[in-house]
């Protein structure tokens, strides 16, 4: 959200944000490896993995199609149904 009230495009917002999550996921297993090291991955947890990567594929497809401003605003309504969900589940 920060890089879009920036005004950034949608390839700097990626450079910016990619590396952030990446550096925030490698430190939360780390601490999770350190404190619970038995429950770091339980196996039913990779019954999420495919849908994950499927997202992952997807959202790149539709990254690469899409001009900034349309990127933008698809982010905007991603968050802000997110939020919805949040206050009011489903």
């Amino acid at each position: 959200m920060w890089c879009h009230v920036q005004g950034f495009d949608k390839h700097r917002a990626r450079a910016i944000i990619q590396p952030f999550i990446l550096v925030n996921q490698l430190l939360s297993l780390s601490l999770l490896m350190v404190l619970r090291p038995s429950e770091v991955m339980p196996l039913g947890l990779l019954f999420y993995a495919a849908p994950a990567v499927l997202g992952a594929y997807v959202g790149l497809m539709i990254f690469n199609r899409v001009d900034t401003a349309t990127f933008n605003r698809l982010v905007g309504l991603l968050l802000m149904a997110a939020g919805i969900g949040f206050v009011r589940p489903l």
